[in-house]
């Protein structure tokens, strides 16, 4: 039976769940290559720096750069505690500077050695083909001398598929009844042992079956990955492993410090643990790569063979491996009892393994945490731009190995619900991700140098893990909806779709992950939604100041989000790409694919929420006209600690149209039941970008009464386009997370109504978009891909720092205006006792995301401390406002010792603006700081003040400080203080 016949038999059996074809499994081999690559990358780049340091003129030129270039801050007082550090920025940034040129040194060893490891891989590759013809002293198979032998290979050649057949090769001197395929690529080759040969004549079905499964192999196209993946073994072996374990076994008997790897033997063991995980995790992932190609090469093979073919009797022949079955995976070849598994049900082929994702999460956890290392060391002056960048690298990683992983199960049989794929499959991942970031040697080695080691940082490792697998869950029932959609029976016009969801998986995640990865793992105070302010004006209103006390709600995550181009797409992608497949599969007869998506309602219902949204702000812009006075409506005072009128109006705004999403959310999902996350996507988006267009209306309507009580000369509202574009970021975003609760809610409505009543046929009608819903889509997706443009300036401003001293605020309508003056009394407030020069910029309420500070031991070492999560409040009246909350920690490591400081309480100042420095005075400490050493401590002492000025660039939401050798990045959470 052809392939061909075996796809329609499958479609007509309606009694029986079709068993897929294996072709249209994809194997695998791909996404474990390129795993393999990674890891090979991460352990043996770690091993090049490290035998930089092992070479004594190296490790000895590296410590005295560092007595060098911290010469300049020796004059420093002794170490008395993280607080009491005097810190200036370009110190840091001359220091810095000096250090380069010999971590330059360390990371080029590293960078040399890739480029030998993997030229010594291709180069191995390439040379194979000779090795294996020279070797095992192949010869030719020609028409010539076996025209019928020849004659019979090509028609087994075109049955499987191949345009061009191979090159055939004999083994005169190996008398196996086995083959081998290799060569390049138009240069491929199949090598037929002399046992195989005489199998020609004395059994032919035996013949058959082994020569279909080499030209499976050729089919697959796993034969350059397969051989590529041997080079790269070898050459790792070569060119790092040898050469690191040689290293270590010189170093010690000549009596090197092989502590010059980390600078305490427990490190040193810990590095060394982390290797030898390390490798054991590619060699592992070789071998699942040798594994799937076979088995896969199997499901191929037995399906041309035929159900009366021998190669299920060769394969039962094969003996299995005595032991327990985990010894398997130190096989080149898999179990027969699998490969057996596999020609009777190709469904076997899809089925995820827990092994290889759990292995795929640690590779991607160690990756991610050597990555970020390397992308703080280039971008020093940008914390959170390097992790945004290492995570959006890891999020493609990640997204990618589950979106593929997906693909497969779905590929088996995508009429099945896989009800616990979607769930178990990120959460695999994610653990393996999390044990990956632990086992990875720079975690080990500098662990007691990170922030958020105390109680809150453990418990934000905790909560951010749960909340990576929760995010997971989302995205892999997205992804497993939108693959069913691509994998029902198609045309080949459609071998696009699930490549496309593949990258549309990744897009998604990008933006959602990188802000996970800049704050996880930090103080859990980095995860605290912080509440708005009161308002200046009619705070003594109960209903008002609650209103302005919850819309104003600020969440430091949103504002990475916010902050990130790619979110917006990343929305607009997961109704688009479903609706993309549809389109193309119009053209397909009905029997050819499963119901297209069905626009009507989700477009319906996302319509009318977006005009409930604006009808109801204007009412309620009516109502505040009557139920405000006058004075309240008319403050415009954003400088003074507290919010106004036309802020809380916004904010209000806000909050409704994402109440809005959250109950359009509800009702689409439980009106539909297929393809549920995509129609809620776009349901929720169409609500959303209605509703921020609607702003406009709102401002005008309030403009046309005069609601500000300030007379406009016009009705129509001056907003930007920034502005505008900047709302459509804030309540789609917020939106889309409303919009998950409400969907769940929506579907479990719909599953308890259909359990009490007869599930109701599918309701008849056209599918697909048509007419006005092409429209619509056409016109919300380039609104929705277009909108992050206005803003990418800003954008780049929160995730590099790099602002200058200007600003903006919120004008009466809640949009920006041009900073006033910095006087604290411009704001029509009385002037404070003491006057004071305050730039607006500085002014609210900021929360500390990187805190990295140095200062001289007693021995003239230089100690670094890092933190992270205290707060900042800066009044327009001058005052401001350090709040240590309930336990801060700030850590450093000193002579193989960890060094902690907890502080709680608050201190208070008196503080000016002025050249671009921020002057404090009139200190009030209230708190307690406790100092420990390797857990012990040593003191609790009074929390202390100091009064050094600092200078400081701020634009919009991020503010840098710097000092005599420390800077801190600060992001705004509320514009009050």
């Amino acid at each position: 039976m052809t392939g061909a016949e075996v796809e329609s038999g499958s479609q007509d059996d309606t009694a029986h769940r079709p068993v897929p074809r294996p072709h249209d499994v994809p194997a695998g081999t791909t996404t474990r290559f390129a795993l393999l690559i990674a890891v090979v990358a991460a352990t043996s780049s770690t091993m090049f720096m490290l035998l930089h340091l092992l070479v004594p003129a190296n490790s000895a030129r590296q410590v005295d750069a560092q007595k060098s270039c911290f010469a300049e801050v020796s004059g420093l007082p002794p170490l008395a505690g993280p607080d009491e550090v005097p810190l200036r920025a370009e110190a840091a940034a001359r220091v810095m500077r000096c250090l380069a040129p010999v971590y330059l040194d360390e990371v080029s060893w590293a960078g040399y050695g890739l480029v030998l490891l993997f030229g010594l891989a291709v180069v191995l590759y390439w040379l194979q083909p000779w090795w294996i013809i020279r070797r095992r002293r192949l010869v030719p198979i020609s028409a010539e001398n076996c025209p019928e032998l020849v004659a019979y290979l090509g028609e087994l050649s075109q049955k499987v598929g191949l345009a061009r057949p191979p090159a055939w090769l004999l083994a005169p001197y190996n008398a196996t009844v086995g083959g081998r395929s290799f060569g390049h690529v138009r240069r491929r080759r199949v090598q037929l042992d002399a046992g195989l040969v005489i199998l020609y004549s004395t059994d032919r079905a035996a013949f058959r079956a082994v020569v279909l499964h080499e030209l499976a192999h050729l089919w697959n196209r796993d034969v350059d990955k397969t051989y590529l993946t041997m080079a790269i073994w070898r050459a790792y072996v070569v060119v790092a492993l040898i050469p690191f374990v040689g290293g270590l076994l010189i170093a010690i008997p000549l009596g090197w410090s092989v502590t010059a790897l980390t600078g305490h033997w427990t490190e040193t063991l810990a590095v060394l643990g982390s290797l030898l995980a390390l490798t054991a995790l590619v060699y592992l992932t070789r071998n699942a790569i040798l594994h799937v190609r076979e088995t896969h090469a199997d499901a191929i093979a037995a399906v041309h063979d035929g159900p009366d073919g021998a190669l299920r009797g060769l394969v039962g022949r094969l003996r299995a491996p005595a032991g327990p079955r985990w010894r398997a995976l130190l096989s080149t070849h898999p179990d027969p009892r699998q490969r057996l598994a596999a020609i009777d049900d190709p469904a076997v082929l899809a089925r995820p393994s827990p092994w290889v994702l759990a292995g795929a999460g640690i590779a991607a956890g160690m990756l991610a945490t050597d990555l970020g290392f390397v992308f703080d060391f280039l971008f020093v002056a940008t914390a959170a731009f390097s992790r945004g960048l290492a995570g959006l690298v890891i999020a493609l990683v990640l997204s990618g190995l589950l979106a593929v992983t997906l693909w497969h199960a779905a590929a088996g049989d995508p009429a099945r619900r896989l009800r616990w794929t979607w769930l178990l499959c990120p959460a695999v991942l994610a653990a393996g991700f999390v044990l990956g970031e632990h086992l990875s040697l720079f975690h080990a080695s500098v662990r007691g140098d990170q922030p958020g080691g105390g109680l809150g940082g453990g418990v934000a490792v905790v909560l951010t893990t749960l909340l990576l697998v929760a995010g997971g869950v989302l995205l892999a029932g997205w992804t497993l909806s939108v693959l069913r959609l691509a994998l029902t029976p198609a045309t080949p016009r459609r071998r696009w779709a699930p490549f496309a969801v593949v990258a549309a998986t990744g897009v998604v995640a990008a933006s959602w992950f990188a802000a996970w990865f800049v704050l996880h793992g930090l103080d859990l105070a980095l995860w605290t939604p912080i509440p708005g302010s009161v308002p200046g004006t009619g705070a003594e209103i109960g209903w008002y100041r609650t209103l302005a006390w919850w819309t104003d709600f600020t969440w430091l995550p949103l504002r990475y989000l916010d902050g990130n181009p790619l979110t917006l797409p990343g929305l607009t992608l997961l109704w688009l790409v479903p609706i993309v497949i549809t389109l193309r599969r119009r053209g397909t007869s009905n029997a050819a694919g499963a119901p297209a998506l069905r626009l009507g309602r989700p477009l319906t219902t996302g319509l009318v929420g977006g005009i409930a949204v604006m009808v109801i702000g204007v009412a309620l812009s009516y109502v505040a006209k009557s139920a405000l006075p006058l004075n309240v409506r008319q403050d415009t005072t954003f400088t003074t600690g507290t919010t106004y009128f036309g802020y809380v109006q916004l904010c209000t705004y806000i909050t409704l149209a994402v109440l809005a999403q959250a109950v359009v959310a509800g009702l689409v999902a439980a009106r539909v039941r297929r393809h549920r996350p995509a129609l809620v996507a776009l349901a929720v988006s169409l609500t959303g970008t209605l509703a921020a267009i609607g702003w406009l209306g709102v401002l005008t309507f309030s403009r046309c009464t005069d609601l500000y009580g300030n007379a406009p000369t016009s009705c129509v509202p001056m907003v930007s386009l920034p502005d505008l574009t900047g709302h459509l970021h804030t309540i789609l975003i917020k939106g889309l997370i409303a919009a998950v609760p409400g969907a769940l809610l929506g579907a479990a409505v719909s599953a308890l109504r259909r359990r009490r009543t007869h599930p109701a046929a599918p309701a008849s009608g056209p599918a697909g978009a048509r007419g006005v819903s092409v429209v619509v889509i056409a016109l919300l997706a380039a609104v929705m891909i277009a909108a992050p443009l206005p803003g990418l300036r800003g954008d780049w401003n929160i995730w590099t720092g790099q602002v200058s001293s200007s600003s903006a605020v919120p004008d009466d309508e809640g949009d920006a205006k041009p900073p006033p003056p910095t006087s604290a009394t411009s704001a029509g407030r009385d002037s404070s006792p003491q006057e004071t020069t305050v730039d607006t910029c500085v002014v609210g309420t900021w929360i500390e995301t990187a805190n990295e500070s140095h200062v001289k031991s007693p021995g003239g070492v230089d100690v670094r401390f890092t933190s992270a999560g205290r707060v900042q409040r800066f009044r327009a009246d001058g005052t401001a406002v350090l709040d240590f909350g309930a336990g801060n920690v700030t850590t450093g490591t000193f002579d193989g010792k960890t060094l902690r400081s907890v502080s709680s309480g608050t201190i208070t100042f008196r503080y000016d603006t002025g050249a671009g420095q921020i002057l404090y005075s009139s200190p009030v400490a209230s708190g307690t700081t406790t100092v420990t050493i390797d857990g012990v401590v040593q003191e609790t002492r009074a929390l202390e003040a100091s009064v050094e000025p600092e200078h400081y660039v701020c634009q919009g939401d991020v503010m840098t400080q710097t000092g005599a050798s420390f800077t801190i990045q600060l992001a705004r959470t509320s514009h009050t203080g």
